[in-house]
């Protein structure tokens, strides 16, 4: 069995607590650092029924990417997050989040995308500062150069994603073959400036909002928008599996998935 503390101490070392945005909140939210744990669940959000899935599957700390709260004034019980961490204070389940420091990371959320990619030569489409290998986003080169349609398929494959939507700037061909890459995991339409910049010919992101799109692609960045969690969660379980085999014996791990609601019940 391993204390959470010692749990704390390993993330600290793949995803340093202090790559955080300043309005994040990471870390132990919920428990005990001197809780033991033999069993870990990890899942994409805390919910009620990822909750419920962690205390069925005998785990004693779940570890999500989004954290439940950001700035916590009371819990309501009769509300969906409030009863999710009833649920997990009732069952003595902790609860640990990894959200920017996980993405800022060196071999965090961005870099895995792109290496589930094929991206090559690939570095933070921000990083903390120059030599860093840490920051926002990821820019490489894909292997070989595809046009949107092939990018697209590429994209739903190795990323296991429900829908692509795809724009194509003006000023690119129909038949154009993109080769330098720009990505954000998640929530990433304000990073369209920093892949042009970069020398981004399309970026790919979550959420993109309708003014940052217009504007990226009048200035010459095509874009591709997927699925905010689905991005992200095929990221962090890839992640999660790399840990598992480098944590060592007398820790399981379970993985909770995106529950059916949370995906796209009709694509026309």
């Amino acid at each position: 069995m391993h204390s959470i503390k010692e749990i704390l101490g390993r993330i600290e070392v793949e995803a340093p607590f202090s790559l955080k945005e300043d309005w994040d909140n990471v870390g132990l939210l919920v428990g005990d650092t001197q809780q033991k744990v033999s069993k870990v669940g990890f899942s994409l959000n805390v919910l009620s029924t990822t909750v419920a899935s962690a205390v069925a599957e005998g785990c004693s700390l779940l570890i999500t990417h989004h954290p439940p709260f950001f700035s916590l004034s009371s819990i309501h019980t009769g509300t969906p997050e409030g009863e999710a961490l009833q649920r997990a204070l009732q069952n003595n389940l902790s609860i640990l989040s990894l959200h920017t420091n996980l993405d800022r990371a060196s071999q965090g959320i961005n870099k895995t995308l792109g290496e589930m990619l094929s991206l090559h030569k690939t570095s933070p489409l921000l990083p903390r500062d120059v030599s860093s290998l840490e920051g926002d986003g990821a820019l490489g080169v894909l292997e070989k150069p595809l046009c949107m349609d092939a990018l697209g398929e590429t994209l739903r494959g190795c990323w296991n994603l429900s829908w692509v939507k795809g724009y194509r700037s003006p000023c690119h061909e129909e038949t154009h073959s993109f080769s330098q890459i720009a990505l954000v995991g998640g929530s990433g339409s304000s990073f369209w400036r920093d892949a042009l910049s970069g020398g981004a010919e399309l970026f790919i992101t979550g959420d993109l909002k309708y003014h940052h799109r217009l504007e990226a692609l009048q200035n010459g960045l095509s874009l591709i928008e997927v699925d905010h969690g689905e991005m992200e969660e095929v990221a962090f379980f890839a992640i999660v599996r790399r840990w598992q085999e480098s944590w060592g014996k007398g820790l399981a791990f379970s993985y909770i998935p995106f529950q059916s609601w949370e995906k796209p019940a009709m694509l026309l």
